[in-house]
C-alpha cells in the first residue's frame, strides 16, 4: 500500500479493512511491537519507506 507521510493510522485501517470488507473498528496496526491507533500521523509514528504494518484484531477487543 502507498502511503502518505500526513496519512493517519485510522485512514490505514479504514482502506485496508475496507479492501477485505472487514470491520475497521475491531482493527489495529501493528508496527514491529508497537500497536498503533488513530489519528496518529505516519510521520509522527516514524514509519519510513519499506517498513513493514500489519492489520491485526484488536487485542483490547475494539468496538
Amino acid at each position: 500500500m502507498d502511503l502518505e507521510s500526513d496519512n493517519t493510522v485510522e485512514e490505514i485501517i479504514e482502506s485496508a479493512a475496507s479492501f477485505w470488507s472487514k470491520d475497521p473498528g475491531a482493527y489495529v496496526l501493528k508496527w514491529g511491537r508497537k500497536l498503533l491507533r488513530g489519528g496518529l500521523m505516519i510521520s509522527d509514528a516514524g514509519i519510513r519507506d519499506g517498513d513493514t504494518l500489519e492489520l491485526i484484531p484488536d487485542p483490547e477487543g475494539g468496538i
